[in-house]
């Protein structure tokens, strides 16, 4: 059986492929944005009300909006970084690392 793709089978191919592109950026998006609105709200939010409670007026809420930056920054890190791989430790070639066996002499040395 020779089976070749006809031309119509690859165009809906390729629009399923763009709609999982667009469909993926949307969720990266709502993601995002949903990341921001609540690092701030719990961040500023919490600040305010640490501070009313203990009676120091801007400390904690700059503390807040210190952390929501952070959490703002670490999460678009995340995003940025979506597929690709993580880069694996760099080994000599040629060398491969064991783990310690368990009749190793060297551990009975330490004790």
């Amino acid at each position: 059986m020779n089976m070749k793709r006809s031309d119509r089978g690859s165009t809906q191919t390729e629009a399923e492929r763009i709609n999982r592109t667009r469909w993926r950026a949307v969720g990266l998006a709502l993601q995002f944005g949903s990341t921001v609105v609540g690092a701030f709200l719990i961040g500023l939010g919490g600040g305010i009300w640490l501070d009313k409670r203990l009676g120091t007026s801007p400390l904690f809420l700059f503390v807040g909006l210190i952390l929501a930056f952070v959490a703002v920054g670490y999460s678009l890190y995340e995003i940025a970084t979506v597929g690709t791989p993580r880069r694996a430790p760099n080994r000599t070639p040629g060398k491969t690392v064991s783990p310690p066996r368990d009749d190793d002499d060297r551990a009975d040395e330490a004790e």
